[in-house]
This record gives C-alpha cells, sequence and structure tokens, in this order.
C-alpha cells in the first residue's frame, strides 16, 4: 500500500508540481490550496506526511498545521525558519 502525503499549497502551479512528482513517485496524494481544508482533510484521511506551505493566506502559519496522528514527526520549513539541515557544510 502506497504512503498518502497530504500537499498543502495555495499556488496551484506549485502544488500540481509537487503532486506529479510524488504521484510519479508511487505515492498517493491529496491536495488542497486551504489551510483549513487541510486540517479537514488530514483528520479525515490521517495522512501518512504532510507537505504545507507556511505561507496560507487563510490560516497563519504553523498554526495551521495539523497534528500528526499516529505521534509522527511534525517538522516545517519556510523562508523564515532556521536551517532544517544544521549539520550539512556551510559554503
Amino acid at each position: 500500500m502506497a504512503a498518502t502525503v497530504l500537499v498543502v499549497e495555495d499556488e496551484r502551479k506549485l502544488r500540481d508540481f509537487i503532486r506529479s512528482y510524488l504521484e510519479r513517485a508511487g505515492f498517493t496524494v491529496l491536495s488542497t490550496g486551504s489551510g483549513a481544508e487541510a486540517i479537514t482533510m488530514a483528520a479525515e484521511a490521517a495522512p501518512d506526511l504532510v507537505v504545507l506551505d507556511l505561507g496560507l493566506p487563510d490560516v497563519p502559519g504553523r498554526d495551521g498545521r495539523p497534528r500528526a496522528p499516529r505521534g509522527g514527526y511534525q517538522g516545517g520549513h519556510g523562508s523564515g525558519d532556521a536551517d532544517p539541515l544544521p549539520h550539512r557544510e556551510k559554503r
């Protein structure tokens, strides 16, 4: 059974781009451009991973981050966040 990924991105072209790559990689993909809808979708579908745009217009940043129903990792990266890979070498 393929893992399910919920993609939450308000820019349609970017959302469709991410979706197409994930589907080609074998994932089942759900997507929306709304943070409010993403919260509902996450509660109903319990995705394995959520790819979340932290700059959504309807739900402010991390306030809209769905809770991981299976106790999984909840992380995020937006343009204002610290480096998500602090262990890598700086160039």
